[in-house]
């Protein structure tokens, strides 16, 4: 059985305001939800930052680089002390 999908002409501007209607919640709804996944975001990126700053340790100015055999050899005979307890990386 089929049903002929004709919209009677008295009934089409109550549809259009319908499907209007339907549209409006539908964009207003995704702005909501898009804007609330929004400010979630970037709440948690400040609470990053503020974390960041109050576990502030040594390794956050700590740097690295290399050294050759000669910068090591003019290290151990100009400063390390053979008869010092601490070890030579302490």
């Amino acid at each position: 059985m089929q049903i002929p999908c004709i919209v009677p002409a008295d009934r089409i501007t109550e549809r259009k305001i319908m499907g209007l209607g339907v549209a409006c919640v539908g964009v207003f709804l995704y702005l909501f939800i898009f804007l609330s996944i929004e400010y979630i975001k970037s709440y948690q990126d400040n609470m990053f930052i503020d974390w960041d700053v109050k576990t502030i340790s040594a390794a956050d100015y700590t740097c690295e680089f290399g050294i050759t055999e000669d910068m090591y050899e003019n290290f151990t005979n100009k400063y390390l002390d053979e008869t010092n307890p601490i070890s030579e990386i302490g």
